[in-house]
């Protein structure tokens, strides 16, 4: 299904590029990837070794928004919302965020099974964000992810964003520091829709 252009979230997407990977869902849409590679444009498979090759065609790869910046006009229309639906901000470079995004889709179950978890498709992540705890989502994100930005209830102008917040000082310096949770929500189809707060 085609996406709106989105002027406003291309040129978000370009201002940070540096810091900004797209998430893709090859089982969403099986050309996406070849496409990619016949471009010439750098992506990396989130699993490695054998399950890199086995699982190819229903992968979630890791592009760099830098390389995919002079595309973006034709890309958000064809794939956002679609086999397209997350954008993570790393703070380590590529493979530090990838390894991360790699421990993010293997859980283990309440039977002691470990199964995909396929975060990376926007439809789950956001019936998680309804269920998961601030633990849960604390540690998808490690200490490596700045932040996760999904479509949001599978409107593709639409889009939320969990990030660390400011840190708050401990209890008299008795307990250690947190930092919480901020979900910001964007309406990238408004010339101004911009909402934040904490968790909900």
């Amino acid at each position: 299904m085609a996406s709106p252009s989105l002027p406003r979230f291309i040129a978000h997407l370009r201002s940070d590029a540096a810091n900004l990977y797209a998430l893709i869902d090859s089982a969403r849409d099986h050309s996406l990837v070849p496409q990619m590679r016949q471009a010439n444009i750098e992506h990396h498979c989130l699993f490695s070794g054998v399950k890199a090759l086995t699982l190819a065609r229903v992968a979630p790869y890791l592009v760099p928004m830098a390389a995919l910046a002079p595309h973006l006009e034709r890309l958000v229309p064809y794939a956002w919302g679609g086999a397209w639906s997350m954008v993570v901000r790393g703070t380590g470079g590529a493979e530090a965020t990838r390894i991360q995004l790699k421990k993010s889709s293997l859980v283990r179950l309440p039977d002691g099974r470990s199964a995909y978890f396929r975060f990376y498709d926007a439809r789950v992540f956001d019936r998680f964000m309804r269920i998961g705890t601030e633990g849960q989502l604390r540690w998808m994100l490690g200490d490596r992810l700045d932040g996760l930005t999904w479509v949001s209830g599978g409107d593709a102008a639409r889009t939320r964003t969990v990030r660390h917040g400011p840190a708050r000082k401990g209890l008299w310096g008795l307990v250690p520091a947190t930092i919480p949770l901020r979900v910001t929500e964007h309406h990238w189809a408004e010339t101004a829709g911009t909402q934040e707060g904490a968790r909900p």
